[in-house]
């Protein structure tokens, strides 16, 4: 894991080895069984993998679409996460999802990359891959930078 995440908001996310996300600070990357593969703070790109169990579909044997979205909001935010310092946050304000196949429960790969950044706002893009390399969906979204109040 990069050393140049100190003092970032994804660093105050993570175990004290910056290796994975803290499971008490970060909720939902238990429920998403959510681990962090790789951040470029300076590329601004994240990738995740996540195991989607079965407790996740609908008919069909397909993963819902609103867990295949939070895949997606969950990539981009850790990217926009690892760019902002340790005192702010963000919050997604636009999540613009595309879907290409059907997701089969199982293990997925999320890739980010944050496209533009300002003093406010950052613009993002993410796609989700099976295990294949089969892309499962893309996103788009906008995230606001926000002060925490600690």
């Amino acid at each position: 894991m990069p050393k140049n995440l100190k003092n970032t908001a994804l660093a105050d996310i993570l175990l004290d080895d910056l290796s994975d996300f803290d499971p008490e600070k970060v909720r939902i990357a238990k429920t998403l069984n959510a681990h962090l593969f790789n951040v470029d703070p300076i590329g601004g790109e994240s990738e995740i993998h996540y195991n989607i169990s079965e407790n996740y579909i609908h008919g069909g044997n397909l993963v819902q679409g609103g867990i295949i979205s939070a895949m997606l909001d969950f990539a981009i935010a850790m990217g926009a996460l690892a760019q902002v310092r340790s005192n702010m946050s963000v919050g997604t304000a636009t999540l613009n999802v595309q879907f290409y196949r059907p997701g089969l429960p199982g293990d997925f790969i999320s890739k980010a990359k944050i496209e533009n950044y300002g003093k406010r706002i950052i613009f993002s893009g993410a796609t989700l891959y099976d295990t294949s390399g089969h892309k499962i969906a893309g996103a788009r979204a906008t995230n606001l930078i926000v002060p925490l109040n600690k």
